[in-house]
């Protein structure tokens, strides 16, 4: 999506199938510029359910990723 995303510790992926919000398992490997090293979520489905917070609580950003998240990618 963008490095904010990444900033909190997510990202949407593209799995071959389907987008997917997913923790950064690698996070320096993936942006050594985001300051930490181990990833922020102990599983995807600790990152799924930051997200899924955060929408709820109104953010449009978070929305966005969740409407994102099992979609089929674009070619």
């Amino acid at each position: 999506m963008e490095q904010r995303a990444s900033r909190e510790g997510w990202d949407v992926f593209d799995n071959g199938d389907t987008l997917e919000i997913q923790r950064l398992d690698d996070p320096e490997g993936f942006d050594p510029s985001l300051g930490y090293d181990d990833p922020k979520f102990d599983s995807d489905e600790d990152a799924i359910a930051f997200v899924t917070s955060r929408a709820a609580d109104g953010s449009e950003y978070h929305q966005l990723a969740l409407k994102l998240h099992n979609a089929e990618p674009e070619d």
